[in-house]
């Protein structure tokens, strides 16, 4: 897997070009990196990532859908008490997922699970996009041998 930055339009854009390169300590006259899997890189031409599983990346998706579920009981708690654990789960959740007994009429996607449909609405661009993004993820993975490089969401920069 290759990065490359494409050239700057205004000077503002390359400033920032040559922040993120300083922060990364990436070579600054290249424009093009080979991404490989570990924690360091072996030169300036590397970006090295550690990459989540997707399994953590499907929990970490799992954990913040809003079902609206009136069986909410049936959900593992935490020694704390609880839902999924310790982790707290945000206010604004990375998909909205609908449910109900009937098939819904404008779904951009769903699925009959236990005598109730999920699904999320055609009308939730939010939630098409995350539910996109996990597609892709997916794909990047199935396109690799076991041991090939999955895709990360987020690079710490600081």
């Amino acid at each position: 897997m290759v990065i490359i930055f494409r050239p700057t339009a205004n000077a503002a854009a390359e400033e920032n070009l040559c922040r993120l390169k300083k922060l990364l300590g990436l070579d600054l006259h290249v424009n093009e990196f080979k991404v490989v899997h570990g924690k360091f890189a072996l030169d300036n031409k590397e970006i090295a990532v550690l990459n989540r599983s997707m399994m953590q990346i499907m929990t970490a998706y799992a954990s913040c859908i809003d079902t609206q579920v009136s069986d909410f009981n049936e959900i593992p708690m935490g020694s704390d008490g609880q839902a999924g654990g310790s982790k707290k789960i945000p206010a604004q959740p990375l998909i909205h997922a609908h449910n109900g007994t009937t098939s819904p009429d404008d779904a951009f996607v769903s699925v009959h699970y236990r005598d109730r449909w999920c699904w999320i609405d055609d009308r939730d661009d939010d939630s098409k996009f995350m539910f996109n993004l996990l597609i892709v993820l997916f794909s990047f993975k199935e396109r690799g041998s076991p041991d090939a490089f999955t895709p990360v969401i987020t690079v710490p920069a600081n």
